[in-house]
């Protein structure tokens, strides 16, 4: 992402959907050569995933409707960031749920944060 992109994040409002948007007007597919931002596939991936994952201590199946979240991103390493208008998480590939990180940022605020170098993550190679 350039320095114009990444100053237009910070005048998006907080929604994911005004963050897709911007991405897909961008024709952003990569991050960093480490996020994946190939809209629908990685949400297709994301679902299958779960599908397959259905255990007690894994995310639930209802994870996206129950929290309002879309799917933003996918790492090279099979990680997830899912958002809605409040919370990113950062799900990790075994999607189990005492290793999500949550948040309390909107996504165009976690990018920026992420870009800056303020994020404080586990799972993610930062």
């Amino acid at each position: 992402m350039n320095e114009w992109q990444i100053d237009s994040l910070a005048s998006l409002d907080d929604n994911v959907s005004s963050f897709k948007e911007f991405i897909k007007s961008q024709s952003i597919y990569e991050l960093d050569n480490y996020f994946i931002l190939e809209y629908p596939r990685i949400e297709r991936i994301f679902q299958l995933t779960l599908d397959q994952l259905h255990y007690a201590d894994t995310l639930p199946k209802d994870f996206l409707l129950a929290n309002d979240a879309q799917v933003v991103a996918m790492t090279i390493d099979g990680d997830f960031i899912v958002a809605n208008d409040f919370h990113t998480w950062v799900i990790e590939r075994s999607f189990y749920i005492e290793d999500i990180e949550c948040f309390i940022l909107p996504i165009n605020k976690w990018w920026i944060a992420y870009f800056n170098q303020t994020l404080s993550s586990s799972i993610l190679s930062l």
